[in-house]
C-alpha cells in the first residue's frame, strides 16, 4: 500500500501540487494586499479631509472675529474703509462652509452639526446688518446700538464655542485616523514582504524543476547516443 502511494505521488505530481498550492497562496496574499492598500488609501483621504475641515473651521472663526472688529472700528471712527472688505469676508465664510458640506453625506451627524453652525452664522450676520443700520442712521440710538453690540458679542461667543467643539471632535477623529493609518502601513508592509517571499520561492522552485528536467533530458540524450 505504501508502494502504491509512493508510485502515485510521483515527483512531477508533487511539483504540480506544490505549485498549485503556491499560486493559491500568492492569489490569497495578493487579495489581502489589495484590501490593505484600499484601506490605506482611505485612511489617507480621511486624514486629509479632517485636516481640511479643521482649517476651514479655524478660517471661519478668524473671519467672523475680523468682521466684528471691523464693525466696532467703523462705529468708533465712522471710517468706511474698515468695511471695504466686508463682502469678501462674508463670501469667504460661506465658501468655507460649503467646502465642509461638500465632503459630508447629507444624512450624517457631522452634516447636521454644520447645518446648525450655518444657522448660527446667519443669525450673527443678521445681527451685524441690524447693528450696521443703527450705526449709519442719522439719529443713532446709542442705547439700542449698545444692546445690539452686546447681543452680537454673545452670538460670536456661541459661534466660537460651537466651532471649537467641532474642531475638538475633528482632533479626536484625526488621532483615530492616524492610528489606523499606521496600522495599515505596518500590515501592508508585512503582506508585501510575504508576497515577495512567496513569489521568490515559486520562482526558485520552478527554476529547480526546470534544471532537474534539463539534466534528465541531457542524461537521457547521452544514453541514446
Amino acid at each position: 500500500e505504501f508502494m502504491k502511494l509512493k508510485d502515485f505521488f510521483t515527483p512531477t505530481l508533487v511539483y504540480r501540487i506544490a505549485l498549485g498550492v503556491s499560486f493559491i497562496l500568492v492569489i490569497g496574499v495578493s487579495i489581502v494586499f489589495h484590501i490593505q492598500m484600499s484601506s490605506l488609501n482611505k485612511s489617507v483621504d480621511l486624514i486629509s479631509q479632517s485636516n481640511k475641515k479643521q482649517f476651514d473651521l479655524e478660517k471661519i472663526t478668524s473671519e467672523i472675529i475680523q468682521r466684528e472688529n471691523s464693525l466696532r472700528s467703523f462705529i468708533i471712527t465712522k471710517d468706511s474703509t474698515f468695511l471695504q472688505d466686508d463682502l469678501k469676508i462674508k463670501r469667504n465664510i460661506f465658501q468655507s462652509l460649503n467646502s465642509i458640506k461638500e465632503e459630508l453625506p447629507e444624512d450624517s451627524e457631522d452634516y447636521e452639526h454644520i447645518e446648525v453652525l450655518s444657522r448660527l452664522i446667519q443669525s450673527r450676520f443678521d445681527n451685524f446688518e441690524e447693528t450696521l443700520q443703527l450705526a449709519t442712521a442719522e439719529n443713532t440710538n446709542s442705547k439700542i446700538l449698545n444692546i445690539k453690540l452686546i447681543e452680537g458679542s454673545e452670538k460670536t461667543n456661541v459661534l466660537r464655542e460651537t466651532i471649537y467643539s467641532l474642531i475638538n471632535k475633528e482632533v479626536n477623529k484625526l488621532k483615530i485616523h492616524n492610528i489606523n493609518h499606521r496600522y495599515d502601513i505596518e500590515t501592508s508592509t508585512i503582506t508585501a514582504f510575504s508576497l515577495t517571499i512567496f513569489v521568490l520561492v515559486i520562482l526558485l522552485f520552478s527554476l529547480s524543476k526546470v534544471n532537474q528536467d534539463f539534466q534528465k533530458a541531457k542524461k537521457l540524450n547521452k544514453e541514446l547516443n
